[in-house]
């Protein structure tokens, strides 16, 4: 095998390039002092997105010359990060809200650049009873909401980026209607009548008769108690009236009482009925 030294005017056109970092890209040489620059491996622009390539280049003269060159490689958005949501969601709201009412909102993220990371939410299905803005997820009523015909709404809400093909997520949503004391107690009878034997000296505490009210509000129990003459009857919280004392039908053949019904709320609404008991 013959074997020729280049020459010095060989050397001088010949050149040897070399690249930085050499763990992420390679050099190809596709002809003498032509190179093509390839990547190792795969890159993921949501953990890095850009690299700074540097190239280092001498010939084979003498002296030897160098240069070097300095670059920015910009990584290319694909659309491969879906919306995420961080939770599940739980909202509560005051039954007879005005309309419309802004119940809270939710939120998704997406690392994608662009269309791939803007985001539209909806609600799925879609629902006569709340709306979501399609820009920032702030959910509102359409409707005023009865604590007592219902109590709770589920639906779920999916967020969705532009991307070609469009990724999407979906998180859930749970609508806590919260009690409002509205309702008034009310009795089943506007007076009520009973009467009760004079001269009962057996026992002195003697039933009368009972009042009921109820309460159309959810949850709500009722006090009763009496406006007057409490020295000669009493009332439970089962709305039972009992004597208090031995009554004579000669000095008074009549009492009348006003008995309140009283909800456990904090405002305390009453309401009121007219007690007729007549001695015997």
């Amino acid at each position: 095998m013959l074997m020729r030294e280049p020459s010095r005017l060989e050397n001088r056109f010949r050149s040897q390039l070399t690249i930085q970092p050499n763990r992420l890209f390679y050099l190809e040489i596709i002809r003498v002092n032509y190179y093509s620059i390839k990547a190792i491996r795969r890159f993921d622009r949501e953990i890095v997105s850009s690299y700074r390539i540097e190239l280092y280049a001498r010939d084979f003269g003498q002296p030897s010359l160098r240069r070097s060159m300095t670059f920015e490689l910009n990584i290319t958005d694909v659309n491969d990060e879906k919306p995420i949501f961080k939770s599940n969601y739980t909202f509560d709201i005051m039954e007879n809200n005005q309309i419309p009412s802004i119940i809270g909102e939710v939120n998704a993220y997406d690392v994608d650049q662009g269309l791939n990371g803007q985001i539209k939410y909806s609600i799925i299905p879609p629902s006569s009873y709340f709306s979501i803005s399609s820009i920032d997820g702030i959910i509102s009523t359409n409707i005023s909401f009865d604590y007592e015909l219902k109590r709770e709404y589920n639906f779920q809400v999916r967020a969705r980026d532009y991307g070609k093909p469009p990724l999407e997520s979906i998180t859930y949503v749970k609508i806590n209607i919260l009690n409002q004391n509205e309702y008034t107690p009310e009795f089943e009878k506007k007076i009520y009548r009973f009467s009760i034997y004079e001269n009962l000296t057996n026992n002195t505490i003697a039933f009368i008769g009972q009042v009921k009210a109820y309460d159309r509000d959810y949850g709500d129990y009722i006090n009763y108690s009496l406006n007057d003459n409490e020295n000669l009857f009493t009332i439970d919280q089962n709305g039972n009236i009992w004597s208090e004392t031995i009554f004579d039908r000669e000095i008074q053949d009549e009492y009348q009482l006003k008995v309140s019904a009283t909800d456990n709320s904090t405002t305390g609404l009453v309401g009121s009925t007219t007690v007729i008991i007549k001695i015997k």
